[in-house]
């Protein structure tokens, strides 16, 4: 017999900003060069949905995500929240000007034209800081010792 028992809906939204520091290298258009400013933040957007077991959907501004970072980030968000890896959906927008993506959450050491120097909105923090930890003073995404 099933249980028809009425279960809660429950439902949560969050954003972090993923911005990376100005200088990195941009995808989606060949020859693009290094980022020179920040018109709009990037961000990652996330909706968990529980009624009885929890799902979660992230959606990133990023041109991509290769699937080994997807399955990194899964598996964080597994160990911080309990929710299971295979109810974990990760996707990007498709964004063609964010910034270029390595398979470990970095921006990628290739460099179209040489760096400019250090500006205002440029830090001098670890290059996957940017990915990592994406707002000040909120939880990492990720471990970044993983």
């Amino acid at each position: 017999m099933t249980d028809t028992t009425p279960t809660a809906l429950l439902a949560g939204a969050a954003r972090a900003v993923i911005t990376p520091p100005v200088g990195g290298p941009m995808s989606g258009f060949a020859g693009r060069g290094e980022a020179t400013g920040t018109h709009d933040e990037l961000v990652a957007n996330t909706v968990v949905i529980e009624s009885g077991n929890r799902i979660a959907v992230v959606c990133c501004d990023l041109l991509f995500l290769p699937r080994s970072q997807v399955d990194r980030i899964r598996r964080a968000i597994e160990a911080a929240t309990g929710i299971r890896e295979t109810d974990i959906v990760i996707s990007t927008s498709h964004n063609h000007y964010g910034p270029v993506v390595d398979d470990r959450g970095r921006r990628s050491s290739r460099r179209a034209r040489p760096r400019r120097p250090p500006t205002s909105r440029t830090s001098p923090t670890s290059s996957r800081d940017w990915f990592w930890r994406p707002a000040a003073g909120s939880a990492p995404l990720c471990s970044d010792t993983e």
